[in-house]
């Protein structure tokens, strides 16, 4: 078993676990996790749905959701 480095919500700036995240919060975390992975999902979306113009809209989906369950 490995030890793992979790961060303290003071730290990180953001709430902890259970507790809602605040706009600020969400924004920090959406850019620091989310967004350096919009290329391998914009390939995987390209790779696996026909219809080119529809991306990024996809995309947008994807987006929407993962704000929603944050």
């Amino acid at each position: 078993m490995t030890d793992r480095f979790e961060p303290s919500r003071e730290s990180t700036g953001v709430a902890g676990q259970g507790e809602p995240m605040t706009v600020p919060d969400l924004a920090t975390w959406f850019g620091r996790e989310v967004l350096p992975l919009e290329a391998v999902l914009t390939q995987f979306l390209s790779r696996n749905w026909r219809n080119e113009s529809d991306i990024v809209d996809l995309r947008q989906e994807v987006y929407v959701r993962i704000c929603e369950m944050a």
